[in-house]
């Protein structure tokens, strides 16, 4: 899995650049009523590891249609998250399975 370029954040952790996107639309599970999305977090410059950050909040667009608060992903949990999956032994440099992380709220 990669991530996309088009639509994706720019994040610069540590002196290495990331690129992060967050899904504009939210899955069929999550209208169901099951909480939770993934943002895709890959380096820039490099088709390494994908790290995946589950977030157990509702998606912004389902929130607002059940009438729970909409509570945003900041850039700094984000680098939060790639400096904690950096140090559980995530290598975004190289080619492997993705590596699944919670995103700290």
């Amino acid at each position: 899995m990669a991530v996309r370029k088009n639509g994706s954040r720019r994040i610069v952790v540590d002196g290495v650049e990331y690129l992060w996107r967050f899904p504009r639309r939210p899955t069929r599970m999550a209208w169901d009523g099951n909480t939770g999305f993934v943002i895709t977090v890959q380096q820039a410059e490099c088709a390494g590891s994908v790290l995946a950050l589950c977030c157990a909040r509702r998606h912004p667009a389902v929130a607002r249609v059940f009438g729970s608060p909409v509570v945003s992903v900041r850039p700094s949990q984000v680098a939060a998250a790639i400096k904690q999956a950096i140090e559980m032994g995530w290598e975004p440099t190289r080619r492997g399975r993705d590596f699944g992380l919670m995103l700290p709220s």
